[in-house]
This record gives C-alpha cells, structure tokens and sequence, in this order.
C-alpha cells in the first residue's frame, strides 16, 4: 500500500504542475491568437494548422508508446518490490536450505525487465521534447519563407512580423505538454495501478444458503477442544 500511495502522491504532482505551469491559461490566449491569425493570413494560418496537426500525431505516437512501457514499468517495480519483501521476511529459510544463488538470480531476473522497461520508457518520453522543438522550428522557417514571398507581392512586412510572433504562442501550450510528458505519463501509469487494485472485484463469496449471523458479540468459548501432536 506504501507503493500505491507514493504513486498516488506523484500523480496528484504531475497534475498541479501541469495546471501551475501556465497550460490552461495558455489555451485561452491561444484561441484569441488563432483568431489574430486568421485575420492576417489565412494562407499561412492554414501552414501552421497543418503543422501543429503534425506535433499533435506526433505526442499521440510517442506518447502512446512511451505510456506502453511506462505502465510496463510500474508493473516491474512492483514485481521487484514483492520480490524483496519475500526475500526479506524469509531470509532465515533461505539461509537454511542454502537457497542465496537462486534468490539472486531472481531478483537480477525481475530487476533486469525493470531496466528494460524504464530505459525504454525515458527514451521515448526523452524524445518528445527534442521531437517538438525541431518541428516547431520547421514551423517558423516554412513560415518565414511562404510569409516572405506573400510579403514581397503584397509588401505587408508588418502583418509577416506579426503573425511570426503569434505563431510562437501558438505552438507554447504543445511544447510545455511535452516537458511534462515524462511525469504525467509516469504519474498515469502509477495511477492505473492504483485504479485497478481499488476497482478489483471481491472473489470471496458465501456458500449458498448461507445464515445471516447478526450481531457478534466477541465472546468464544472452548469447548471439546484438544491439541496433541
């Protein structure tokens, strides 16, 4: 339950960062830049809509795998914690029966597909920021040069310099998300965890027919009762 209630409290901090960071009031003044841009350029509005469709694929692709291996991280973790708690509370039977070789190699087993996962897990999540800053800045250029050229037939440098900024706004709440990625989907995956354990159905049933007891008292007696080895 300590595990479960470390990764509710890393869940709950990815969440306050994400809405402290600035996010949620980002999208508003995005949606009044949008219309700024709409009325300078329609053309190069529509450049930058298919670009940031392009950001948006690629968050959903490496977000999508990046939160596989993440959940496939925790499950680790956990498996490796379990492992040694077992370890730890039977230590004098496996002292006895000379079982130390095979504990170990148990653990490197379960601590080597926690590797795995995790290094897998912070490339992706690693990649998502680098991703977004490259195709923002093809964003800029393809918009410099388009927005040039229309400047040059219709000598409006104003409205080019202008939409540049706007273009930069529009594209920060992408780019914040992206520095987050790495908590939020780690905070997501340990959440789950939680969720399922929380969610789990009870497998214990009574026997059909069984009798209400009622109220118990507390009170047992002993009676007929023998021990003997």
């Amino acid at each position: 339950m300590y595990i479960y209630s470390e990764q509710l409290k890393t869940f709950n901090y990815a969440i306050s960062q994400l809405v402290t960071s600035g996010i949620s009031r980002s999208g508003v003044s995005s949606a009044a830049t949008v219309v700024m841009m709409i009325v300078l350029s329609p053309i190069l509005t529509a450049i930058t809509a298919v670009m940031l469709g392009v950001m948006l694929l690629v968050v959903k692709t490496i977000g999508g795998r990046s939160r596989r291996y993440f959940a496939a991280q925790q499950k680790a973790i956990g498996a490796v914690n379990g492992y040694i708690e077992e370890m730890i509370e039977g230590q004098k039977v496996i002292k006895v029966f000379n079982h130390e070789a095979a504990a170990k190699a148990g653990f490197t087993g379960l601590n080597d597909t926690y590797r795995d996962a995790a290094t897998r897990a912070q490339a992706y999540a690693g990649a998502m920021m680098p991703a977004m800053g490259n195709l923002s800045h093809i964003n800029y250029a393809v918009t410099c040069c388009i927005g040039g050229l229309l400047a040059i037939r219709t000598g409006d440098l104003g409205g080019l310099s202008a939409f540049l900024q706007y273009t930069k706004q529009v594209s920060q709440p992408i780019t914040q998300i992206s520095q987050q990625v790495n908590t939020i989907l780690s905070a997501v995956a340990g959440a789950e965890r939680v969720f399922e354990v929380m969610d789990a159905e009870i497998d214990i049933f009574d026997e059909p027919g069984a009798e209400d007891i009622g109220k118990v008292r507390g009170d047992v007696t002993f009676d007929h009762v023998g021990f003997t080895y």
